[in-house]
Parts: structure tokens; sequence; C-alpha cells
């Protein structure tokens, strides 16, 4: 019985924790790098590639979204931030309409400006299969 107990407790804890894993799709951390230079590619953006040339990518993931990012300091009030995702929730942002979604990535870079607390990029879906950048909205915001 006292088995039974502790086998149908496994059980439970097995499904209560596999209910919870997260939405967002993990891509390894190679196809995010890719995805990265290929996106570096095809802005053509000398100014872009220049802040972003030494990004060591992370991943990071918060509320069932994850992303890799990549944060580049610099001078004491300035950050470049480059994120790159699959997450279904930060794609709807650029275009709740889209369809065939899955096979774009997120991408945004930011300018983070510490001193004035505002945040000023781009965010946009890139497809990395045709190397094109199918839809982006400017960033301008205080946080």
């Amino acid at each position: 019985m006292k088995n039974l107990l502790y086998l149908s407790l496994i059980f439970f804890f097995l499904f209560a924790c596999k209910g919870q894993e997260s939405n967002s799709v993990k891509m390894p951390k190679e196809t995010a790098q890719e995805i990265y230079l290929s996106y570096l590619s095809a802005k053509q953006d000398k100014d872009l590639s220049a802040n972003f040339s030494k990004c060591q990518l992370e991943y990071k993931e918060k509320n069932d979204i994850g992303v890799y990012t990549c944060t580049v300091s610099v001078n004491n009030n300035q950050d470049y931030i480059f994120v790159i995702s699959n997450s279904a929730k930060l794609k709807s942002e650029v275009t709740p309409s889209k369809k065939d979604i899955k096979e774009l990535t997120y991408i945004a870079y930011l300018n983070y400006d510490k001193s004035l607390n505002k945040l000023t990029g781009e965010k946009l879906l890139f497809s990395p299969k045709e190397n094109l950048i199918i839809d982006n909205q400017e960033i301008k915001q205080h946080i």
C-alpha cells in the first residue's frame, strides 16, 4: 500500500511538472548564431555589424518566453542589445495577422540609453531560409 502511495505521488509530480513546461521552443545556440549572422549579412548595416561584431548569445527565459540575447556595453550610459527568439508571443507583437509565422524568427536590436532610461531600435520578423526581413517596427519608449 505504501509503495502504491509513493508511486502515485511520483506520477502526480511528473504530470504536474510536465504541465508547467514552457511554451517557448528553444532553438539550439548554433542555430541562433547562424540566424544572427545571416541577419547581419542581410541587413548590410556597417554600424549595426560593428556594434554587434563580438556578440556572445546567451539563452534566457522569463514568463514562458525563451530568447537568446547579447548585450554590448558602449560606455557607462549606453548598451546595445540584440534579441533572437522563436516565441510565438514575440512574433505576434510584430505582425499579429501574419500566416506561416512558424518559419520566421523574431529579432530585435536595441539601443538602451541609461541616462535617459530610453530604449530605441527595431523589432522584426526574419526568414532564415530566404535571408529576408519580412516585417519590422521601430521601437521608441521610455522604460
